[in-house]
């Protein structure tokens, strides 16, 4: 009886430990991935994308309707070179208060993957 009840905790801790992420993930390098994705013909464009964006400007930074409008524009824009910089269309770019996209020393932007 000892013997099956240690049987079974072994083996609720191993699977609690490798469902909780402790097995070595599997390393893929960069210019490999790359290699596989392809963007074309994917749509990278959200409608949800604006409206967030521009309520967020207008409540949150207390922007005015017109402010708030240039600024979810902006930020529109900046997903989209995200999205299109990662191939990935859940991807956002890091904006700054008018809704530009925060750029790295050599030319593209910092991303935020949910």
């Amino acid at each position: 009886m000892k013997q099956n009840i240690l049987a079974l905790t072994l083996l609720a801790l191993t699977s609690v430990a490798m469902a909780g992420g402790l097995t070595d993930p599997e390393v893929v390098p960069l210019p490999m991935t790359k290699e596989l994705i392809s963007c074309e013909g994917k749509s990278m464009e959200k409608k949800s994308d604006y409206n967030g964006a521009f309520y967020h400007y207008s409540l949150a930074l207390n922007q005015s309707s017109e402010e708030a409008a240039e600024s979810a524009a902006n930020a529109v824009r900046a997903y989209l070179e995200a999205r299109k910089q990662t191939c990935n269309p859940n991807a956002k770019a890091v904006i700054d208060r008018n809704g530009y996209a925060v750029r790295k020393t050599k030319g593209g932007i910092v991303i935020n993957l949910p």
